[in-house]
């Protein structure tokens, strides 16, 4: 279904200034993302510019913008996956390594050997 998006534009606010198309294109622009959504009009945008790049893959402009939206999705959840995996990891590693580093701990305590116990200062008196 088609539809259509009413910009209202007051011309003669521009009347004897360079920069009527300048504000006119923009007004058109503000008027679409606001009907539409920000994302979407990228969405938009991005669609029309893969169709352009090639036409011959795509139909029409919603079939671009769809194929697009699939990979973006797909993408975005492997880089979702990825940090909650090394997120997942660098907890093991800091819980691996607070276990080691309390054994080493308990090993030096326990069984010292004499060169590296502390020494009794009467004994070099």
């Amino acid at each position: 279904s088609t539809k259509y998006i009413i910009v209202e534009f007051d011309a003669w606010t521009y009347r004897g200034t360079d920069n009527i198309w300048a504000s006119f294109l923009e007004e058109i622009w503000t008027t679409i993302e606001n009907e539409m959504g920000e994302d979407d009009l990228k969405w938009h945008r991005a669609g029309s510019k893969k169709l352009d790049e090639r036409p011959n893959k795509y139909r029409n402009e919603k079939e671009a913008t769809d194929d697009m939206k699939v990979k973006y999705g797909f993408w975005r959840s492997v880089c979702e996956l990825a940090i909650v995996l090394l997120v997942i990891a660098i907890i093991v590693l800091a819980a691996a390594s607070s276990t080691v580093q309390k054994g080493v701990t308990s090993l030096t305590n326990n069984y010292c050997p004499e060169f590296f116990c502390e020494t009794n200062d009467s004994e070099f008196s």
